[in-house]
């Protein structure tokens, strides 16, 4: 669990009521099943050692002397195994009988969970769990020769990663899933016993994604399947593992078939303040020999969006809504008659003409005070010139054609800088020229000048310092550059007008350049992926080192796993360790961002989302990127 990635499993039995024995051994071959496949956390449902529909024999001595002996057979059963055991069984502690779930690992008993929310129907036999944690003493359970922790609020920590700890609550017991999180669990094991109604599978898989999605955090339900008895009832059965709102495995309903998934957990747990002290929590360790699991197939090379069809498309009609909207409301609260864009017949301008045209044909306005404005210069390409025409009028918009050459060699003439010298002086000119007229062309026609640049580039610093860098309202600052191009792509496939749709797909499959650099022979003679490195890398990186704070070698080796061999190792290294250098050093350009609306889960908003000096040094970021070559 180096990296924090495990593999979960919860699973059904088929229970005899009342027979420890008969279900001790279906147990163990259930477990060892889940044990061959790779499973480090075994979760089996509530009661499953005496079943739940075992009734007042739950009271009677033989059973719970029977019930003692199999969670010590099963405790050592589990020195064979390299997991977490958490299973249900009734237990004596103190003079009291608990519903309670057995944590083992390693051959011992670690810890007891009494269940706290007892239904009437429980409280005939069972003590709700003790406000204070005690210790089970070996004469009252089979287990080690030291007590046995006993505790609702206990957590199990895995002993190479304290920060990683497992917490357990029973049937839906939400508010106790709640306290556990609080408490430090990021994986939250809910054992259950619940009868199956009518449309309870759609409930139960809600119920899970919710608690799942509120407490930031990954919940595995084991479930008393329908091999309960059927006397008043039928238990659902429905194992599931949600994390962070969504459902990674579900078994059909009434089935009890297992559900395994491997996920991380790092993004679940507790962060700075949220975390407890540690003398204030109740814990024990679990012991794993082997934690690591394979992720070669579980790391999407685009994070940003779903994998699944229907929901990425569900997720492009999102965004594109949410900056429309927001283009919308902010030209209304500001009086502005007209959106004014620059476009370049490349990505971003082209996103940003879409959302102007979605917002305009929403509120039923005129679609000629839309200026969409081509501003020709030394790097301008005839496919980028005439991709950005094509747009305009398919669109119906007000096309502006402005050359700005001569503006240009007249501002480089008047600043003594030889236009043959072309450094960072000569291309910004050009970037800064194009600001200056748009600007200039809002107020003169009580417009607003829509951005362009999306949250790679502002990641990355590729902007010209008030100069693309600078507008009125960015709508795409918000949206990193590999889904801009499946926005644009998925706008496109759906439209009728064939010379639209091919302007659009053509825009996508033209090369990202900024253009500034005299064209050769027409063609494209920049190309922004050769000088700062591939989007589909940098947005990996900006989803996993700054949604989720990961350390640097966790991202390159999850990059190995979602990239495969489209990139060397070194390559990685290479681009990983230009992202943290680019970030840091060109914060000052986020630090006077213009507003714009947060599309996805990342934001670099410097009026809340993002928090940094504009001089921090990264340099113990690309040191440590260094020291990963060696």
């Amino acid at each position: 669990m180096i990296d924090g990635f495990i593999k979960a499993a919860a699973l059904s039995i088929e229970v005899s009521a009342a027979q420890p024995d008969k279900n001790k051994a279906a147990m163990l071959d259930a477990i060892g099943q889940a044990a061959k496949e790779g499973a480090k956390i075994i979760a089996l449902p509530e009661f499953c050692v005496t079943g739940a529909t075992a009734g007042d024999a739950m009271k009677q001595r033989l059973l719970l002397d029977a019930v003692r002996r199999v969670i010590g057979e099963i405790a050592e059963y589990s020195a064979e195994i390299d997991a977490l055991i958490v299973f249900g069984a009734p237990v004596e502690a103190a003079g009291r009988l608990y519903n309670a779930a057995v944590m083992v690992n390693a051959g011992d008993v670690i810890g007891i969970v009494p269940k706290y929310a007892l239904s009437p129907e429980e409280s005939r036999w069972f003590s709700p769990a003790p406000e204070k944690m005690f210790g089970l003493g070996d004469r009252d359970l089979v287990g080690d020769e030291s007590p046995i922790p006993v505790s609702a609020n206990l957590l199990a920590r895995f002993e190479e990663r304290p920060d990683i700890a497992v917490g357990v609550f029973f049937d839906e017991d939400w508010d106790g899933a709640a306290a556990l999180h609080e408490a430090g669990a990021s994986l939250l094991i809910d054992l259950c016993a619940k009868p199956a109604i009518a449309g309870s599978c759609e409930r139960n898989k809600t119920l899970l994604k919710a608690a799942s999605l509120t407490n930031g955090c990954a919940i595995v339900r084991a479930a008393a399947g329908p091999g309960e008895s059927v006397t008043d009832c039928v238990y659902d059965g429905q194992n599931m593992i949600a994390v962070n709102g969504e459902l990674l495995a579900a078994a059909p309903i009434l089935s009890g078939e297992a559900a395994c998934a491997v996920f991380d957990l790092e993004p679940s747990i507790p962060a700075g303040n949220d975390r407890p002290e540690a003398e204030e929590e109740d814990s024990v360790e679990f012991y794993l020999d082997d934690p690591i699991v394979n992720i070669d197939d579980l790391i999407s090379r685009q994070p940003f969006l779903p994998a699944e069809m229907s929901r990425k498309e569900d997720s492009l009609r999102e965004i594109l809504a949410i900056q429309s909207t927001a283009l919308i409301r902010r030209m209304k609260k500001i009086w502005a008659k007209r959106a004014v864009i620059g476009i370049s017949g490349g990505l971003d301008s082209t996103l940003a003409l879409i959302a102007a045209v979605e917002g305009f044909k929403k509120e039923g306005w005129d679609l000629k005070n839309i200026l969409a404005v081509t501003m020709p210069c030394f790097g301008t390409s005839t496919r980028t010139f005439m991709n950005a025409c094509d747009m305009a009028r398919c669109f119906g918009v007000t096309l502006r054609e402005i050359h700005i050459g001569k503006a240009v060699i007249q501002h480089l003439n008047d600043i003594g800088h030889d236009p043959e010298v072309r450094n960072a002086a000569y291309e910004n000119a050009q970037a800064r020229e194009r600001t200056q007229v748009l600007m200039d062309l809002a107020n003169d026609v009580n417009g607003i000048v829509v951005g362009t640049g999306d949250l790679s580039e502002l990641a990355l610093g590729w902007a010209t310092y008030n100069g693309d860098h600078m507008s009125m309202y960015g709508v795409n600052a918000g949206i990193p550059k590999t889904v801009i191009r499946e926005l644009v792509t998925w706008y496109a496939s759906s439209l009728e007008d064939e010379a639209l749709k091919n302007a659009l797909l053509d825009v996508v499959a033209t090369p990202v350049s900024p253009e500034l650099l005299p064209a050769k022979d027409g063609q494209i003679a920049q190309k922004t992926e050769d000088l700062v490195g591939p989007y589909e890398l940098h947005d990996f990186f900006i989803y996993h080192a700054l949604g989720s704070g990961f350390m640097p070698d966790k991202i390159l080796r999850m990059a190995k796993a979602a990239f495969g061999t489209a990139y060397t190792e070194e390559e990685l290294i290479k681009w990983l360790r230009n992202f943290y250098d680019r970030f840091f050093k060109q914060q000052f350009k986020r630090s006077c961002m213009p507003d714009g609306p947060q599309a996805g889960p990342i934001s670099l908003s410097p009026r809340g989302s993002l928090k940094l000096p504009s001089d921090t040094n990264g340099s113990l970021w690309t040191e440590y990127i260094d020291n990963l070559k060696n």
